[in-house]
């Protein structure tokens, strides 16, 4: 009914995806892009599509066009991060990772990101104080209540793992 609805390419992509019909989805994803240049979910569900494809370059080229549209936004930023933490290049995933959180700091997509990073490297007190930051200004953040769980876990950390779960169920 209307051919030049970004948001109707977009969601028939969205469900070509789910149906593991890959190509055509990305194809109207791409569509839905021409017609609306700023349509952030389109490059979002892209990234991420490639990302779950392992197809670490095409993600990463398609995070930087995001990037390049909305140089001030977070998400892209943590996109970056993302693909770069999955494809085993820490250092360029930590330098998004904190670009992102200069954006906003506290944001928890972000900041989440770098506790890993603190995690892989046994850097748990910092690790903790990224949740820390987090809950700042989150106050009750269900998954970071959850992550300071596990990190309380990995530390043999009982009784804070128990605490950090209580609140997270209140």
């Amino acid at each position: 009914l209307n051919p030049n609805s970004a948001a109707a390419h977009y969601k028939f992509g969205a469900g070509l995806l789910a149906g593991n019909m890959l190509e055509r989805g990305v194809q109207e994803i791409e569509k839905a892009l021409e017609i609306d240049r700023e349509f952030e979910n389109a490059d979002i569900l892209l990234v991420m599509h490639y990302l779950e494809q392992k197809q670490y370059r095409k993600a990463l080229e398609t995070a930087e066009v995001y990037r390049g549209k909305h140089p001030r936004s977070v998400v892209p930023y943590t996109l970056l991060g993302r693909i770069h933490l999955a494809s085993g290049q820490d250092l360029e995933a930590e330098i998004a990772f904190s670009k992102a959180r200069e954006l906003k700091l506290g944001e928890p997509s972000a900041t989440h990101g770098l506790a890993l990073l603190a995690i892989k490297n046994r850097e748990y007190q910092r690790a903790k104080n990224y949740y820390m930051e987090v809950l700042d200004r989150h106050q009750n953040d269900l998954l970071t209540l959850l992550m300071l769980a596990n990190l309380d876990a990995l530390q043999n950390n009982e009784q804070g793992m128990v605490d950090n779960i209580e609140q997270a169920l209140s």
